[in-house]
Order: structure tokens, then sequence, then C-alpha cells
């Protein structure tokens, strides 16, 4: 008897000590895991995890901005956004008409448009991500790749490493310079060429040009920034401030991820929200304005 109270008392002094420690790292881990909106042009719209609208308007009002666990992101004709992942520093360039929802902190799902992925390789021994679509699942490691998800079913175009693309039938690996064009659940996964020359595609242009100076900067100073894109202190607009701060002064500026880069036309159907006048969103919108279709 006296030993079995010996060993509740032990076990109950264990829990009591180490609970609060226990806690408080998780919540830690739980705070330094995100997806941070970087960049962000045009009209865009962002629903939490429940669907509910908590923001619609110009997407450079939406740079700072987290995006909810289980949140949604859309962008409209000629709008486009750069999320960075953290503390993997994963980026995710969501192209004009598409959308994606962050499922978890190394997973989103696209059904509309195309999204281009770049896990950075200063962190990628511990990076995995996934992008999931109605009709397949590509994950990478180390890697860049585009996924296009449209009524013809998912396109998935590798620049750098090695994505495992799977149908749900079927699992291929493909290697740079490999697509598969309309995967689809069942159907023969089939790998094809294709080039990314410069001057093909500028919407792949923009990513590589715009990717090789963001790696560079992450090579030298990752782990510094990281830190800084981490610190959750700080109010949106301070916090937005020290980051911008940061990058420029090691030679990064928000013109090196927005210039030479001109929206083509895309084949996939517009969203239904699209505004009404695109061509002329105004910055700062007046007050109760209506910039989407209901």
């Amino acid at each position: 008897m006296v030993t079995n109270g010996y060993r509740s008392l032990g076990l109950f002094l264990v829990f009591f000590l180490f609970f609060p420690f226990m806690v408080n790292s998780a919540d830690s881990t739980e705070k330094n895991e995100g997806m941070y909106v970087l960049y962000a042009d045009g009209p865009c719209q962002l629903h939490d995890a429940n669907q509910k609208l908590i923001f619609e308007g110009d997407g450079n009002k939406l740079e700072g901005e987290e995006i909810p666990i289980g949140g949604k992101l859309e962008t409209g004709n000629k709008a486009k956004a750069i999320l960075l992942q953290y503390p993997d520093m994963t980026r995710i360039t969501v192209a004009p008409n598409s959308d994606f929802q962050f499922k978890n902190n190394h997973s989103i799902w696209t059904t509309l448009g195309k999204v281009w992925v770049k896990i950075s390789k200063p962190f990628f021994e511990r990076s995995r991500f996934e992008v999931e679509s109605p009709n397949a699942v590509a994950v990478a490691h180390g890697t860049a790749f585009e996924v296009a998800q449209g009524e013809n079913g998912s396109d998935v175009h590798v620049f750098e490493g090695n994505v495992e693309l799977n149908n749900g039938s079927k699992s291929i690996f493909l290697k740079p310079g490999q697509y598969v064009a309309g995967a689809r659940h069942g159907q023969h996964l089939v790998p094809k060429a294709f080039s990314a020359v410069k001057g093909n595609n500028p919407w792949w242009n923009w990513n590589l040009r715009r990717e090789t100076k963001f790696e560079n900067f992450l090579q030298n100073h990752g782990k510094e920034f990281r830190q800084v894109l981490q610190s959750r202190t700080l109010g949106k607009q301070e916090r937005l401030n020290q980051v911008r701060g940061f990058m420029k002064q090691h030679g990064l500026t928000r013109q090196h991820l927005t210039q030479s880069f001109h929206p083509v036309e895309h084949q996939h159907p517009l969203p239904s929200w699209q505004p009404r006048n695109p061509g002329n969103v105004r910055s700062r919108p007046r007050k109760n304005r209506q910039f989407f279709r209901k």
C-alpha cells in the first residue's frame, strides 16, 4: 500500500512538473508555423476555415496577413499572390484566376487555376509539401514545380528536383523537364518532356527569375529571416515593415518580387466573383463599395 502510494505520488509530481512545459512546447510549435502573405496584387478574396469571407478587395491590403489553417485564398483577373510558409520557407505563388486552401503546414488544396511551389534548398532536408487537387496529389521534397487545375484535369510541370504524382490508382516520379497533362483518377499517367526556355511562358519566367534571387537571399540570410518572420509580438504592419526592412537591407526589395510579369490569358474559367470593372480597381476603395459580384 505504501509502495503504491509513493508510486501514485511520483506519477502526480511528474505530470504536475512537466505538463506545463509540454503544453508550452506545443503552443510554441504552433505559433512558429504558418502561411504568410508576402506579396499580393489585384482583386482577392480570403475565407476562413468555415468559408466565412474575411477579406475582399485589392490584394496589397492582404500583405502581412496570416492565412489561417483551412483558409481559402482566391485571386481574380490579373491578380497574383506570393505566400511564404514557415519555418521551412516554402513559397507558394498563386496565379491569376486561381484558388487554394491551406490544409496544414505541409499541404494545400487547389480546385482552379495554377499554383507554383518552391521548396527552399537551405531547409529542404526537413521539408515535404503536397499539392492536392480533385484529380491528383503532387508530393515534393526540395524542388520547384507547378500544378494547374482545370476542367480537363491536373497538369504538373517539374522544374527542379523530383515530384511524386499520384492519381489514386498509379504513382509516378517526374524529373526536371517532365510534365503530365490532364491527370485524372484511374487514367494512365504518361510523363512527357517540356522546355522552360526563356520567352515561352511569362508566368514561368517570372517565377524562375524571382526564385533565383530569393533562393540566394535565403542561402545567405535564411535563418535570420526566419526569426524575423516568426516574430508575432508585433502588430501586422510593424511585422510587415520589419520583414520588408530585413529583405531590403540584404538586397531583396518588393520590386524584385513583382518586376517583369505580365499575366497572360488562362484557359480555365474565371471565378464567379470577378470584379465589375477589373481594369479600374481602386487601391483604396470607397466605403461600402462592392468590389465583387455576390
